[in-house]
């Protein structure tokens, strides 16, 4: 971990992708800002634009060029393949290799949620303890997987004594974040 900016940084890469209007009506600008306002930081933010959006839609790159995304944090990273709900997800992956970055956890965030400054903080807390785990706070059980663990309390708003189980499939509502490891193997096959 580094100390930054007097934060500290932990080895995390976070990832969202956004829409033109939530550009244009600073949606995405409030939940930048909510995340460079947490108690502790990413190493970076990864925004995921995808090129086919630019082509087809009068996007506004004019506000790419304005605070926050001039923040030394933000990467504006433009991919090929619009992928759809997986750009998150694709987007950093194909992120991390094109500039053989490897760092600890990937964390996936939507556009449209404010996090409160401690929620990045009790996130890698949890990720110390449970480092093998994928760790989020929505998703779906069907039959048991040890891999993905939910923080239940977090919607019972007790974060403090989390009660996790395990789920079959994650969600990425608000945040979750996936050990870099299980995902890194991806372009060697």
């Amino acid at each position: 971990m580094n100390m930054n900016m007097n934060k500290i940084t932990i080895p995390v890469y976070m990832s969202l992708t956004t829409l033109p209007m939530r550009l244009i009506h600073s949606k995405t600008q409030k939940v930048i800002r909510s995340i460079l306002n947490s108690t502790i930081q990413p190493e970076k933010i990864i925004i995921n634009i995808p090129l086919r959006t630019l082509k087809n839609h009068t996007y506004p790159l004019h506000l790419l060029h304005k605070a926050p995304f001039t923040h030394p944090l933000i990467e504006i990273h433009y991919v090929e393949k619009d992928r759809g709900p997986i750009l998150k997800l694709d987007g950093i992956l194909d992120y991390l290799y094109q500039h053989q970055i490897e760092t600890k956890a990937i964390i996936l965030i939507d556009d449209d949620i404010l996090y409160p400054p401690h929620l990045l903080e009790i996130l890698w807390k949890y990720h110390l303890q449970k480092p093998n785990h994928s760790i989020g706070f929505t998703g779906r059980k069907w039959n048991i997987n040890q891999e993905q663990l939910i923080l239940k309390s977090y919607i019972k708003k007790n974060i403090e004594k989390p009660d996790f189980f395990p789920c079959d499939l994650l969600e990425t509502f608000h945040m979750v974040l996936h050990p870099y490891k299980n995902f890194k193997n991806r372009y060697d096959e």
